[in-house]
């Protein structure tokens, strides 16, 4: 962020020029950025949490994502994922989510290139930012935050415990990096699609997970998949237990044996009869990859950055008393 703003500085045909040999303005401006990124960090509560160790089996080239499942119901995973019937099992869900959909995703890969994350590289949130329920306009009213999973520590003396939330793991180590924190996504400081690569300079240190350890994280927690040598062969896994607010048609795994997003009674009778007291979650569908950059989630963050640019165009008028 600060690099491009003062390239914008140095371009006498950019906006930013006015600020050319103003160094004094220039320092509190970065200052104020700073502090602005750094108070929406919380801190001081458990955000990510390692939960245990798992093995991985050996791979078969699986690529799945995002795929619904019924937690605890073996019968809802097509069997030839039922080699990572362990993984799943070691994740330490609520009771009160037993029978209720869940999202699996499995990546078995080699990678191609040196210094090529095996998932998305780059400090991000699966949390991307706002969205009004029914409709795909730009918004001026509070919103609702976009869930991704969620996720809440409860502790409790007698039964702390985790309740939504994302439990990732894979088998090598040093290949993701996370933090113990969670982003208020209020004020428009999360880029596009969850992006906080612009935090990294106010973050601190992360914590790098080694192979096998099994993570549990908010879907407001910093997390990044770090590069890898070539030739890396790499297996993820990832459940997302709370609810979610989307889910896209060409970018997720629909379930072969019927299981749909936020509906844990979609397997008809062969339901097993705990589903029946698990809600109905509304999950918009969207037609459409995550990443193609035309989804609802995308207008809803344009609203934002509009706001704060204006903020901040406020903010430099203040200090040039104009």
């Amino acid at each position: 962020f600060f690099s491009l703003f003062l390239l914008g500085v140095s371009d006498k045909d950019c906006p930013l020029h006015v600020f050319h040999g103003k160094s004094e303005i220039l320092v509190k401006i970065f200052d104020y950025v700073k502090k602005y990124w750094t108070a929406h960090i919380q801190e001081g509560d458990v955000y990510a949490a390692l939960v245990g160790r798992v093995t991985f089996p050996k791979p078969r080239g699986i690529n799945i994502n995002m795929m619904p499942i019924l937690m605890g119901v073996t019968e809802s995973i097509p069997k030839e994922y039922h080699h990572y019937l362990p993984l799943l099992a070691a994740c330490p869900i609520s009771r009160n989510e037993w029978g209720q959909v869940g999202y699996l995703t499995i990546h078995e890969s080699e990678v191609e290139d040196e210094g090529q994350s095996q998932r998305r590289g780059g400090i991000h949130t699966e949390c991307p930012g706002f969205i009004l329920p029914g409709s795909h306009e730009i918004i001026d009213h509070p919103p609702l935050t976009l869930a991704w999973g969620r996720g809440i520590y409860n502790e409790d003396h007698d039964n702390s415990h985790f309740y939504g939330g994302i439990y990732m793991a894979s088998n090598v180590s040093d290949s993701c990096q996370l933090w113990n924190a969670k982003i208020d996504v209020e004020g428009g400081v999360v880029g596009e699609l969850g992006d906080l690569e612009h935090f990294r300079g106010v973050l601190g240190e992360g914590i790098k997970l080694e192979a096998g350890e099994l993570a549990w994280i908010t879907d407001r927690t910093p997390h990044e998949s770090l590069p890898l040598k070539k030739k890396t062969k790499r297996q993820f896994f990832r459940l997302v237990t709370g609810e979610i607010s989307v889910w896209y048609t060409k970018h997720n795994t629909p379930n072969p044996l019927g299981v749909l997003p936020g509906n844990p009674m979609s397997l008809g009778e062969d339901s097993p009869w705990w589903c029946q007291d698990q809600p109905v979650r509304e999950v918009m569908i969207i037609d459409g990859d995550k990443f193609e950059g035309k989804d609802l989630p995308m207008c809803a963050q344009k609203k934002e950055k509009e706001k704060e640019e204006k903020e901040k165009k406020g903010f430099i008028r203040t200090i040039l008393g104009v």
